[in-house]
């Protein structure tokens, strides 16, 4: 459940800043919302257990690449 709050806060920011018609680098927003999923996912989501420090280190190091 915690996944979904950001995917639906990306839909309507998406509709928000599509309606303004000015460019912004979404590349940032990209990032930004990559880094929201990581964090939540390593919070305890029903028995999975994610290293959240890990996969930012791993998201990080295919970024640099």
């Amino acid at each position: 459940m915690n996944i979904l709050i950001p995917l639906l806060l990306g839909i309507i920011i998406g509709y928000i800043l599509r309606e303004r018609r000015k460019k912004i680098d979404t590349e940032l927003l990209m990032s930004v919302s990559v880094l929201v999923l990581i964090f939540l996912m390593g919070v305890r989501t029903g028995n999975v257990k994610i290293d959240a420090t890990k996969v930012l280190l791993y998201s990080i190091a295919i970024m640099i690449s």
